[in-house]
């Protein structure tokens, strides 16, 4: 998403600025895009909770559901910005599948509280009779779907299911700041390899060994 970005000041005169889902080559050892090995020891869901605030059962009007992983780093902001955007705009609780979370918290802070809910609470209600709700699901690529901005377009009692990309940035425009100030805000560990990037590049091709002060967009 081009507009989520970091700003990188070089003392005293070189202003960069890097798109965080630009891709960097391999060769540099600059990935945004990191596995989750195994030997990284990913916090159980109860840990992810805590740090997230991820919200107990509760009175649930409605869910707006993003299941499995779509494409690569810029697809995946996308379709999880989308759905940040409905569930702010529908006052929906908002289910993301704990892989992709997982992900996502490799690179960004990703905080998503107080929308995101639990596994258990979201298997609550998609397993228990009692507690059944209508489920939606809706297939975008890059459109922009004016209905979903009508009230009532994701009613009480349904889960709202985002498949495909969603690469319209109109579904969260309105939470622009939000996304930029709580969600996608890069990890200092990031922010540190891309600063090693630009030091080497400008060793090399410049022989000049830049001074970086790290900043994130927040500043």
């Amino acid at each position: 998403i081009s507009f989520y970005i970091m700003k990188i000041k070089v003392v005293p005169s070189i202003n960069v600025i890097i798109s965080k889902n630009q891709n960097i080559s391999t060769s540099q050892n600059i990935s945004f895009e990191q596995n989750i090995s195994k030997s990284q020891n990913i916090s159980p869901e109860q840990n992810i909770s805590k740090s997230q605030n991820i919200l107990p059962e509760q009175k649930i009007a409605c869910i707006v559901y993003v299941h499995g992983t779509i494409g690569r780093l810029g697809n995946r902001m996308f379709l999880v910005a989308s759905a940040y955007g409905l569930a702010r705009l529908h006052s929906c609780h908002l289910y993301i599948e704990l892989k992709m979370i997982n992900e996502l918290k490799s690179v960004f802070i990703l905080d998503l509280s107080p929308l995101l809910i639990s596994s258990s609470t979201f298997n609550s209600f998609t397993s228990n009779s009692s507690k059944s709700m209508n489920r939606i699901s809706q297939n975008v690529p890059c459109d922009y779907i004016t209905t979903l901005t009508r009230p009532n377009a994701i009613p009480s009692g349904t889960i709202f299911e985002l498949i495909g990309y969603w690469q319209s940035y109109l579904h969260f425009a309105k939470y622009d700041e939000e996304l930029r100030q709580r969600i996608f805000v890069a990890l200092q560990s990031v922010l540190e390899k891309v600063s090693n990037f630009f030091i080497q590049f400008y060793q090399r091709k410049r022989g000049y060994r830049p001074q970086f002060l790290l900043e994130n967009h927040q500043s």
